[in-house]
């Protein structure tokens, strides 16, 4: 190639770089805005759709505002939080996107949007702070689990729920839900043990902290419903305390149960991946080193030609 000609191509490479300079920029904004009405279909979306006045219209957006919520309010807001930092990788486009998807959501829910119930105003206060708060705090989390797959995987315990709900709501998948939990949960073990296989030895510390998030989401569920005792009684800390403790001494062992017939398949799945990971190069080097058989000549070529006389 001539000076002539290199200078030509790189004369034209410069131009289409300066053509579509834009283009990064332009998908990064589609991906901000895209990502911040799913923040909140993540967090929110499948708890709007089966909420119990029937209401199924998930436009316009709105937060939850009852302290029977609280748990949603938490783990969903986190679990979002999470799946929006790992798919964007940076912290800056992650922490614009939460913010545009809970400041969208909070002006709907200020303005009463149809379908939302009309609260206390203390403890409509107290729901969106602390939406707010668990959305800042899955950022930080998703910040952690980026830096490695198996902080991935044990982190993405958080972001399952959240996801299992969104896509269960949008495919309609029903009971199917179950299996399609348990492959994202396989896919989460395959993470912790992706670079060493040394990892399927932390899977004990990962059931327990799969244990550990269900027996504290459904705890918070039952100590919220708790602030609203039938009968008008008053409702004190104490007795709100009381009957978290009650419900853990009676369903830690339910929930670890449950916890175990989900968990069981999935780390059944996660070991046949890892397996096959590790056996299907060694076949591939066999194969290579197999001899190849001799190629017959085709009729009429390779023969020796006839000596003359």
């Amino acid at each position: 190639m001539t000076e002539r000609t290199r200078g030509t191509a790189a004369t034209l490479v410069g131009q289409v770089r300066e053509q579509f300079s834009w283009l990064p920029r332009v998908l990064g904004v589609v991906a901000v805005l895209v990502l911040a009405w799913g923040w909140w279909a993540l967090a929110f979306l499948a708890s709007t759709r089966s909420s119990l006045t029937g209401n199924t219209d998930v436009w316009p957006p709105h937060l939850p505002v009852l302290l029977t919520q609280f748990s949603l309010a938490v783990f969903g807001s986190v679990g979002a939080s999470i799946v929006v930092m790992v798919v964007l990788r940076r912290a800056g486009p992650a922490l614009l996107s939460v913010l545009l998807g809970y400041g969208v959501a909070l002006w709907f829910t200020l303005r009463v949007a149809p379908g939302v119930v009309v609260a206390d105003p203390t403890e409509r206060k107290i729901m969106l702070v602390t939406v707010g708060l668990a959305a800042v705090l899955g950022l930080a989390l998703g910040v952690v689990a980026t830096r490695g797959p198996q902080r991935l995987g044990f982190i993405g315990v958080l972001a399952l729920a959240p996801v299992t709900g969104l896509l269960v709501t949008l495919l309609q998948l029903g009971d199917g839900g179950t299996w399609l939990g348990r492959v994202l949960v396989a896919a989460l073990l395959v993470l912790i043990a992706w670079r060493r296989w040394t990892g399927v030895l932390l899977w004990p510390l990962f059931v327990l902290w799969f244990w550990l998030v269900e027996l504290a989401q459904q705890t918070l569920r039952y100590g919220a419903e708790t602030l609203r005792h039938p009968g008008g009684h008053a409702v004190t800390r104490q007795l709100v305390l009381g009957a978290m403790t009650d419900f853990l001494r009676t369903a830690w062992s339910a929930l670890a149960s449950n916890a175990w017939d989900f968990l069981w398949p999935a780390m059944f799945l996660a070991a046949v991946v890892l397996v096959w990971r590790v056996v299907w190069p060694t076949l591939m080097d066999r194969a290579a080193k197999l001899p190849l058989p001799a190629r017959k000549p085709a009729a009429g070529k390779g023969e020796p030609a006839p000596e003359g006389d």
